[in-house]
């Protein structure tokens, strides 16, 4: 996933002292997915598990109404990213006769619904079949391969959802600690043994009818009148529209994700995104001049 440089981990890396370290990517770019993987082996040497925990869903989830970027996005953090990481570790792991490769995965690559939606519900499913055809691949080499499913865990993830639940429903979830007790637990089992698959749900159900519902009828940014629109401005500039106002935006640089910004906005022309997190929108490269309008909070890349 996309980290900011003061994460939660660079705490947990302070606290653990030089054995660990904390390394930022991109987990929709193969190539910066292969220079982590190579950081990692450069400074520690080799890698005993992997554990893939990155994960992205889309607000528009409709068949009808998911472009093609967004599902990209979404297929690209929940398994493309993962498989290209496992695909650079795996050697270290043959060679010295053994490793484990973990991956959080979710109910909906177990039950596909309207709720997950169709490109989380595609990209976990395709995501549990790499895990099936890697068990039987690297059996023979040492290598477990773990693959555990939860259902809602109480995570920042679930805030990107078209209607995000309240602390009454959040209070009914799985913790983040309960997935990792078990991932513990699957990794410290003699060798012998491998923990295939791995189904976790919350104890106490919940009305959830409010939530599909907008599930399946979430909609792209333009199509709510015409949110966001974007078009060619004098030397080379672009202007960005939303609702009845024109901001200007300096010349941009490649697209690279923003820290932290949970990506709820549809992509634009040219393959540019802009983030919308409440009031505030961040765009999607870096920013030669800041984005400036009435009635909006100042935001760039990693914002």
């Amino acid at each position: 996933m996309w980290a900011a440089a003061a994460s939660p981990w660079t705490k947990l890396v302070a606290e653990i002292g030089s054995a660990a370290s904390a390394i930022t990517t991109d987990m929709t770019d193969p190539v910066a997915v292969e220079q982590l993987a190579a950081a990692v082996l450069a400074q520690h040497g080799y890698v005993d598990i992997v554990v893939n925990n990155a994960g992205f869903s889309s607000q528009v989830r409709h068949p009808l109404r998911t472009t093609a970027e967004e599902f990209r996005a979404v297929v690209d953090v929940n398994a493309l990213g993962p498989i290209v990481l496992t695909r650079e570790l795996l050697p270290g792991m043959i060679e010295r006769g053994g490793g484990d490769v973990v991956l959080v995965n979710s109910m909906a690559a177990l039950t596909p619904s309207v709720f997950p939606g169709v490109p989380y519900s595609a990209a976990k499913a395709a995501a549990r079949a790499y895990m099936q055809v890697l068990a039987k691949e690297m059996r023979g080499d040492g290598i477990r391969c773990i693959d555990v499913f939860p259902g809602e865990v109480d995570t920042p993830i679930l805030d990107n959802r078209p209607m995000a639940p309240d602390a009454d429903a959040r209070a009914t979830m799985m913790m983040p600690e309960d997935i990792a007790e078990v991932i513990v637990l699957a990794v410290s089992l003699p060798r012998r043994t491998t923990m295939l698959e791995v189904a976790l749900r919350p104890t106490q159900p919940r009305e959830m009818a409010a939530e599909v519902q907008a599930s399946r009828d979430a909609q792209p940014p333009q199509a709510r009148g015409g949110d966001l629109r974007l078009r060619q401005g004098s030397r080379g500039s672009r202007l960005l529209q939303s609702r009845n106002e024109w901001w200007t935006l300096a010349r941009l640089v490649p697209l690279t994700r923003p820290a932290q910004c949970p990506p709820t906005a549809v992509c634009l022309a040219e393959r540019q995104r802009v983030i919308r997190t409440g009031s505030t929108l961040h765009w999607s490269g870096t920013l030669a001049a800041p984005i400036e309008a009435k009635g909006c909070t100042r935001g760039g890349a990693g914002g």
